[in-house]
């Protein structure tokens, strides 16, 4: 795992594990609920959400700037289930790439502007060149949706980011995304 202290001192497992069991279970959990939800079309309300953002990982010691697509599925009024996929280069010969699966919840509309929280297990992986690895992480955050029109749609948002083995590693990332609603 990429220890997010400084690109210039990037240490990782030798241990490789290309699979995290746990989030391949949570995965086909949230597939089969989703197969089995009601559309939220019949309500009079959109289904799908896709955005695009950009974001900055950081931590005590470094920024990074990386860009992400995330699609949103509707279950009801106030939940929401999401993937997302992010990428961070650090160097040439590091890259980091996030996958994300999320629940959010919507609290009451205030106007134009929706607020949630956010969380769920994602993997990252780290792109070395000639080795690869991957690690299990948990992320919890908050963000808003800002209507620019029926469809068009601002969300900052703010994450925070740990390691399976606990909190000692904890980085943090906050995007900006526009997106449609279909």
């Amino acid at each position: 795992m990429i220890v997010l202290d400084s690109p210039r001192h990037v240490s990782y497992r030798q241990t490789r594990r290309r699979f995290s069991g746990p989030l391949v279970g949570l995965s086909l959990g949230l597939v089969a609920l989703l197969a089995s939800t009601a559309p939220a079309a019949a309500r009079g309300e959109k289904d799908i959400q896709l955005e695009l953002a950009t974001g900055l990982l950081f931590d005590s010691d470094i920024d990074v700037a990386g860009v992400g697509l995330r699609a949103s599925y509707h279950l009801d009024h106030r939940f929401w289930v999401e993937g997302r996929l992010a990428w961070y280069e650090f160097t040439s010969s590091l890259q980091l790439w996030f996958f994300d699966v999320s629940l959010k919840f919507f609290f009451d509309d205030f106007g134009k502007t929706r607020w949630y929280v956010i969380g769920g297990p994602g993997t990252t992986f780290e792109d070395l060149g000639d080795f690869g690895d991957s690690d299990l992480l948990f992320h919890f955050g908050i963000g808003a949706e800002i209507d620019l029109t029926r469809n068009l749609y601002l969300r900052p948002e703010y994450l925070a980011r740990w390691s399976e083995r606990g909190f000692d590693n904890v980085a943090s990332d906050a995007s900006l995304g526009i997106g449609w609603r279909f």
